[in-house]
Parts: C-alpha cells; structure tokens; sequence
C-alpha cells in the first residue's frame, strides 16, 4: 500500500483541478492506498457545506460526488488551519470528514514517504 498526498489550491475558479484531484483520489481509494487531499488557499472552500454541490466539470462527475466518494472510502481530508482563519471560514461549517490541520502534520505525512501531486 502506498500513501499519496493530493494537494488541492483552488476551487470554483479553476474548478477541472479539484476535480481531477478528487478522480485521482478516489481511485487510490478503491486501490486501498492511504490517501489524503490537503486542501490549501483558495482550496479551503471546497471543504464548506454546500460548496461544491453546484461545482461540475466536465468529463470530470460531480465534484461534490467525488468529494462524497473519497471521504466515504476512508479518505482523509485535510483543510490548512491558517487558511480557512485568513478566510473566516469557521470549523464548524466544514463537510463531515473535514479535519482542519496544521503544517506540521502535512510535512510529517510527506516526511513518511508519501508520493504527492499538486492541483
């Protein structure tokens, strides 16, 4: 089992690169590799209720299904703690499956081995 580290930085405004993340994720999922996406910057949004229900991109599914499917899959979904301040995006209005992180913990997750990917 390999462990993957999906980085995702943007959201509706550049919406086929969360949405290729998320594609990639969930496949390392169903091929049972421990993976986690780690939302940064203008990533943060997608991890705030009801934000990415309308978000699509073709030929990419649903964002919000990709993301329903990766957290449900075991997924971990990490969402940068100074981010989401900078942005007054509060904990409590996060997805379930949301944990709101700090760098550390990401550079320890990498320092372990783990392949990463940008978006």
């Amino acid at each position: 089992m390999a462990r993957i580290l999906l980085s995702v930085t943007h959201s509706k405004d550049i919406p086929d690169r969360p949405s290729a993340a998320f594609t990639l994720a969930a496949a390392a999922i169903a091929a049972e590799h421990e993976t986690v996406v780690s939302l940064s910057i203008d990533g943060v949004y997608l991890a705030q209720k009801g934000y990415s229900d309308d978000i699509h991109a073709p030929p990419f599914d649903r964002l919000k299904d990709l993301i329903d499917l990766f957290v449900e899959g075991g997924g971990k979904l990490w969402v940068c703690k100074k981010c989401i301040n900078q942005r007054s995006i509060a904990p409590d209005s996060l997805i379930a499956g949301a944990e709101v992180v700090g760098a550390t913990r990401v550079i320890e997750f990498m320092a372990q081995g783990a392949s990463t990917l940008s978006f």
